[in-house]
């Protein structure tokens, strides 16, 4: 078991991907302002208009994307990436 965990860590591919789901959500959190009032999110971000047609103010507030830098899953992505071997 210890083996296959260290495989999956030691993978190139594995490394890449996590690479590439870390820019994606650097990507998002650029796009979408970091640590504004929900009443900000709100106007920009409307129930009735989803941005790319299902990114709404209350999934921006549930995924965290309204402070992305600082969640636990964008950390967890950072960790995971710093313990490749």
């Amino acid at each position: 078991m210890k083996q296959k965990i260290f495989r999956l860590f030691a993978n190139l591919k594995f490394s890449i991907f996590i690479l590439l789901l870390i820019s994606f959500c650097s990507i998002i959190g650029t796009v979408i302002e970091q640590d504004q009032s929900i009443e900000t999110y709100k106007l920009n971000y409307p129930l009735t208009n989803p941005l790319f047609g299902f990114l709404s103010w209350d999934r921006i507030i549930y995924l965290g994307f309204d402070h992305l830098y600082q969640t636990w899953w964008f950390l967890f992505l950072i960790f995971l990436f710093g313990e490749r071997k």
